[in-house]
């Protein structure tokens, strides 16, 4: 019981400093967007802390957000895992009109399940298939105000030094019209492992709606490093821009599994 009650601790250090961390507006990057098809294995459990803060600029306005997310993954089966996570946003905009707003809450809170369906070499194949539920105030801009749904298709191919990973994937979301919008993302990541505990990362792709021409293109760069066997530490950078909006994130994130 000591040594779980000391991880706990630790983990609450390292996560009250990302909080700190994200205060600033220098504040680091989460590293991936593009989904791995790894599975934890049956009865195993992991622990993510999430920190992430962006700035979004549109034509007149600018607005500045920062998002806390804890999410929990447990391993359902072999090749099948269940997940849940809960972010809490605080968001500062100004308006082209020189007004300022601020508002802070829980956003949509996210389940679903991953399930690695193929694997042969250093190849495999799966389906990672997400619901957001409406527990964010969509008055404030903090959710949706109805549920999301995603489904995104995932290849992986892996070197004893370098792994490659695609998506593809589809989402329903409503819009500004409460119609729920199709949106199409397509990406691919590359990581390059070294020195035993660090991995670089590189991912690029575009998100699109049906009918829009004005599609969202991104690039990021991460680094990870293995703290200890079960616990990772992972800071990147990433910018995001189409016709009409440009934003740079920085996120950081803390992994540790439980076997």
């Amino acid at each position: 019981m000591s040594g779980m009650r000391f991880l706990g601790t630790f983990i609450r250090i390292i996560y009250a400093v990302f909080l700190a961390l994200f205060i600033s507006p220098v504040a680091i990057a989460l590293p991936l967007t593009t989904e791995d098809s790894g599975t934890l294995g049956k009865s195993r459990l992991k622990i993510e802390l999430n920190g992430e803060s962006s700035e979004v600029q549109t034509s007149g306005s600018k607005e500045t957000s920062v998002t806390r997310e804890a999410s929990i993954i447990y391993g359902l089966g072999d090749n099948l895992n269940g997940f849940v996570g809960l972010p809490h946003r605080e968001v500062s905009a100004q308006e082209a009109d020189g007004s300022t707003r601020f508002y802070s809450g829980y956003a949509d809170a996210k389940f679903g399940l991953k399930w690695r369906y193929f694997e042969q070499g250093g190849f495999s194949s799966g389906l990672k298939g997400t619901i957001s539920s409406p527990t964010g105030d969509a008055a404030k801009k903090l959710g949706y105000g109805r549920s999301t749904y995603g489904m995104n298709a995932i290849s992986s191919y892996e070197l004893e030094e370098w792994e490659v990973h695609m998506n593809l994937g589809y989402t329903l979301q409503p819009n500004s019209l409460d119609e729920l919008e199709r949106l199409v993302n397509l990406s691919a990541a590359v990581v390059y492992k070294f020195q035993g505990r660090w991995q670089m990362m590189a991912d690029m792709g575009s998100t699109s709606s049906k009918g829009l021409n004005d599609s969202l293109g991104f690039f990021g760069l991460g680094l990870s490093y293995a703290i200890a066997k079960d616990i990772y530490a992972e800071i990147g950078w990433k910018h995001s821009a189409s016709a009409s909006t440009d934003e740079i994130g920085r996120l950081a994130r803390l992994a540790v599994k439980f076997y």
